[in-house]
């Protein structure tokens, strides 16, 4: 079993996980896989460009601006990679439980998202 708030690379339906796959066969063609905190990073560049379109929207392109933009991010749509993504108190309280799936050697979701309030 496993607690994780992202998806993994062999979830071909999610569409952001397809375009990953698409860029790095493209890009690296002999990577064959890429792990969870590759998800981890992808994620947060995801978030920190929505947050840097909100600050320049609003004006302040800056420091005081970007944090902002992140506190104020409500179900923010990360193509499946995750769930929608929303800020509580400068935390991203979702995530799912996953159960191993030996013979296939994957996790497989054992749960929906859970949100903690």
């Amino acid at each position: 079993m496993a607690v994780n708030p992202y998806m993994y690379w062999w979830n071909d339906d999610v569409p952001m996980i397809k375009k990953i796959k698409a860029y790095t066969a493209k890009k690296y063609p002999n990577v064959t896989a890429r792990d969870n905190s590759y998800m981890q990073g992808f994620m947060t560049g995801l978030i920190f460009v929505e947050c840097l379109k909100k600050a320049d929207k609003a004006g302040q392109l800056n420091g005081e601006g970007l944090v902002k933009a992140l506190q104020s991010i409500k179900d923010f749509d990360s193509g499946g990679l995750s769930a929608p993504y929303t800020i509580k108190n400068n935390k991203f309280p979702v995530a799912r439980v996953w159960k191993v799936n030996v013979e296939k050697k994957i996790y497989e979701p054992a749960s929906d998202w859970i949100t903690l309030e």
